[in-house]
């Protein structure tokens, strides 16, 4: 009989604890979530199933399905004010990145009423630019800038490119 020798992983202890003290708030207070709200973002971010999500709520691993979708609302919402309150301010400036996502789901147990489906969506990214000119996005002084004739494409070089950065390279 040939015998391997697998290497035993041994879990910091300070992270079991952690989790099983959490398991045990999360059993006797609701509002003791925060690792367990992590956990099931985890879950979601990763792709589980409902039925996973369900099995980490009764060990308290995480929330219950529909109370992580109603955490992840709530988290959006608050998240859509602090950007609202950014973009009014025009001495902030926002970078805003959006992507089309598409998902195509098969369905491998073919039943009355399945049906493998494309699910389309927009996803966005929204990032607070540090330094943020606003001169730099200065409409008028564009247009003006444009009606001059400038950069005339012809008079345009090298040189020229290098005196418009604003950072020295060296």
């Amino acid at each position: 009989m040939q015998h391997f020798n697998i290497p035993h992983y041994i879990p910091d202890t300070r992270q079991v604890a952690t989790q099983a003290l959490s398991q045990l708030n999360f059993s006797h207070n609701r509002n003791t979530k925060r690792l367990q709200v992590f956990n099931g973002t985890l879950f979601l971010a990763n792709g589980a199933t409902q039925t996973v999500l369900d099995y980490a709520s009764r060990l308290c691993l995480a929330p219950s399905y529909s109370n992580m979708f109603d955490i992840l609302r709530i988290l959006s919402e608050d998240e859509a004010q602090k950007v609202k309150l950014i973009g009014g301010d025009p001495t902030r400036g926002l970078d805003l990145m959006f992507d089309n996502v598409q998902t195509f789901t098969k369905q491998w147990e073919p039943r009355i009423g399945r049906e493998n489906t494309m699910k389309v969506g927009m996803a966005g990214t929204v990032v607070e630019l540090a330094g943020f000119n606003p001169q730099a996005v200065d409409l008028e002084r564009r247009r003006q800038f444009i009606n001059e004739g400038k950069p005339k494409k012809t008079s345009l070089r090298m040189d020229k490119l290098t005196e418009l950065l604003d950072a020295s390279h060296n």
